[in-house]
C-alpha cells in the first residue's frame, strides 16, 4: 500500500509561508512557480507499484492548504489504488492514528473516496465534501493538484488550529 505522508514534514516542523500568488486547481502549474519543493522523493523506490512519488509542494492561503504531487505513472486518483493522505494537524505524534511516527488527525484514501477525521477522542467516517477536498484533474494524470478547507471541524473541534502565518506540516 503506498501511502503519501504530507505531514511527514510535520516531523521536520517545516514552516509553510503564506503564498502570495493563488493557486487554481485547473492542471496550469504556472502557478505553483514561487512555491518550493516540500519535498523530494527518491526515484526507483516503488518496487513493483505503478506509483512512484516524485515532487511534493505545499502552500496555503486563508481558506485553504493546497498539495502538488507528482505520482509517477498516469493514474486515475479516484479509483483503483491506495494511495492514502495522512495529515498529523497538531504536529502531536500521541494523537489521531498512528502511522509511520506521525499521530494523523485526517487520513483519506483517494482510491476509496473515503477517510476518517479524529479529533478530540472523537472519530467520524468522512468522504471528500467534509474537509473541502478538491482534486485536479478528475480524471487520469501523473500530476495532481489538490485543496483541503482550512476551516474542518469534528463537531466543535478544529483539524487546523494553527494560525495562518505559523502553519507546521
Amino acid at each position: 500500500m503506498k501511502y503519501l505522508i504530507i505531514l511527514f514534514l510535520i516531523v521536520t516542523s517545516f514552516h509553510i509561508s503564506a503564498q502570495s500568488v493563488p493557486i487554481f486547481l485547473d492542471e496550469d502549474f504556472s502557478d505553483w512557480q514561487s512555491v518550493p519543493v516540500a519535498y523530494n522523493d527518491a526515484p526507483g523506490d516503488n518496487g513493483s507499484d505503478v506509483v512512484d512519488f516524485g515532487q511534493c509542494w505545499v502552500t496555503h492561503d486563508s481558506a485553504n492548504f493546497y498539495f502538488r504531487i507528482e505520482v509517477g505513472e498516469t493514474i486515475n486518483l479516484q479509483e483503483n489504488n491506495h494511495i492514502t493522505l495522512h495529515i498529523d494537524a497538531d504536529t502531536n505524534a500521541a494523537t489521531g492514528q498512528q502511522v509511520h511516527g506521525i499521530g494523523a488527525e485526517l487520513s483519506f484514501t483517494f482510491g476509496t473516496r473515503s477517510g476518517e477525521l479524529r479529533l478530540g477522542g472523537n472519530s467520524q467516517n468522512i468522504r471528500h465534501a467534509e474537509i473541502g477536498l478538491v482534486t485536479s484533474p478528475t480524471v487520469s494524470s501523473s500530476v495532481f493538484e489538490l485543496a483541503i478547507r482550512r476551516n474542518t471541524k469534528l463537531g466543535n473541534s478544529p483539524l487546523f488550529t494553527q494560525d495562518a502565518g505559523q502553519t507546521h506540516l
